[in-house]
């Protein structure tokens, strides 16, 4: 792979893409936003530090540049991996792609990641796959709604413990896998301590001086619940596949990658550090 001079993020309005594009903000290289809105993205993205080009996957619309190496992050509501090949398939063929994928991608075919990057693969492409664990700012996004109207976190996980992970962290690995050469086909990006959600919201009582619960329904509840509040049936899938399948599953190990140290020579931000940072959040939880 020669030097990386003209780089495109996707998904960059995304909380993984404008972290990347803030981590690559004093990088020599052309750094390019593929968003499917430009307008829309101006409000959220610095223009003085990228530019912006036209990536949607569903229309079949790609820039027509040479990129040396892309951030390939899936739409959530994507999960057919012909719609990623299509657009794979518009790179030139020597262009590096790291793809955002998921911990546990190489063990779960079943996975849309596992499939996307299966895709990658067989076309040929010098990869990186990024699998990052469980994301930290889950807190503050996918569960927020729960914690700010009902000061709790309901998901049927019981005692499941997940890796937690800042996206910050990830983006850092991100940004050196596209610039560098890292000799790495996949990178593990999680934490050094596995965490249940009883343990996390435990700390944020004890930092925030809050008093949030957690509560584990049964997964018929927990449907409903989602059904009576107008949660779509891919919401409710994607929830289900990372707090409650993985209880039964037979694959799941409470080994500790050390990639993200030894690739960055230090160690991931710590629970209690994301919620210090993210404490003005936290306190609107008090009542």
């Amino acid at each position: 792979m020669g030097i990386i001079s003209r780089v495109l993020v996707t998904g960059a309005t995304g909380n993984v893409g404008r972290a990347v594009l803030h981590k690559m903000s004093a990088s020599p290289v052309d750094l390019y936003a593929g968003v499917r809105d430009i307008q829309r993205a101006e409000s959220y993205l610095n223009t003085q530090t990228c530019k912006f080009c036209i990536v949607d996957f569903e229309k079949e619309q790609y820039p027509k540049i040479e990129f040396d190496a892309i951030f390939l992050v899936r739409p959530p509501q994507l999960t057919s991996p012909k719609i990623f090949e299509t657009f794979l398939k518009s790179l030139q063929p020597n262009t590096k792609v790291v793809f955002l994928s998921v911990q546990g991608a190489d063990r779960k075919g079943y996975l849309p990641h596992a499939k996307i990057e299966k895709r990658i693969i067989t076309l040929g492409y010098n990869h990186v796959f990024i699998r990052p664990s469980y994301f930290m700012e889950n807190l503050i996004t996918t569960l927020w709604d729960e914690l700010l109207y009902h000061q709790r976190i309901y998901l049927p996980a019981d005692d499941l413990a997940l890796n937690w992970i800042a996206v910050s962290d990830i983006a850092e690995v991100v940004a050196m896998a596209l610039e560098q050469n890292l000799n790495r086909e996949s990178i593990e990006v999680c934490n050094i301590t596995p965490l249940h959600f009883q343990q996390v919201v435990d700390k944020i009582n004890m930092i925030c001086e809050t008093n949030i619960s957690y509560k584990s329904p049964s997964v018929i509840s927990y449907i409903t619940y989602c059904l009576k509040h107008r949660k779509k049936l891919s919401y409710i899938f994607v929830m289900l596949l990372l707090h409650y399948l993985p209880r039964f599953s037979k694959s799941k190990s409470k080994a500790i990658s050390h990639d993200f140290r030894e690739i960055t020579g230090k160690d991931p931000l710590p629970i209690e550090a994301f919620i210090m940072e993210n404490r003005h959040m936290f306190e609107q939880l008090k009542f």
